[in-house]
């Protein structure tokens, strides 16, 4: 017998890092730690598409721990430095996938307009949280971003903790680990 399993992406922790999707967003997760897992798997879904990843590029990679409850991403995403207007350092990712319908929404807490740059912004968002002990009373250290300015190239880590269900299919949940 052929049986069919689903993954859902969904959050799980009423203290939880929240956030607001955007209206008519692409990416729905009410917490930031979902918003990853969401983002990712969809990224991963878009490479395997020729129309969508043309140059065929695996930039981001992604695996679960089901025993150990922990979703291990990794991602590198181009980027280019640019001092804007107020003399702040950015990092533009650039965009590898096309035609992807990626929308961030109105009135959202994440604002990226390309699904590159989205990831960027939230593992970014995560790791900011990560160093306020109040919001990380664990203090812990999931997420690591860093950008190689001579290479072009923002390098991203990520153990984020997951709780996974089997009932009517599979279910992995993010499991919050910072306070909002």
């Amino acid at each position: 017998m052929l049986r069919l399993f689903t993954v859902e992406f969904m959050s799980n922790n009423s203290d939880m890092t929240g956030i607001t999707p955007g209206v008519g967003a692409t990416i729905l997760s009410d917490s930031a730690e979902g918003q990853l897992l969401e983002v990712v798997a969809l990224i991963k879904n878009h490479e395997k598409v020729p129309s969508k990843n043309p140059t065929n590029a695996t930039r981001v990679s992604c695996s679960f721990n089901l025993g150990g409850g922990v979703a291990n991403i990794s991602f590198q995403i181009p980027a280019t430095p640019v001092i804007n207007e107020t003399g702040q350092v950015v990092q533009n990712a650039a965009t590898y996938l096309q035609n992807t319908s990626f929308a961030a929404g109105d009135g959202g807490t994440f604002k990226s307009t390309t699904i590159e740059a989205y990831l960027l912004e939230v593992a970014t968002h995560l790791q900011i949280k990560e160093s306020n002990t109040i919001k990380n009373p664990n203090n812990l250290n999931n997420v690591q971003v860093t950008f190689d300015s001579d290479e072009g190239i923002v390098n991203g880590t990520v153990s984020l903790p997951i709780i996974f269900e089997v009932s009517n299919g599979v279910r992995v949940l993010a499991d919050e680990y910072l306070l909002d």
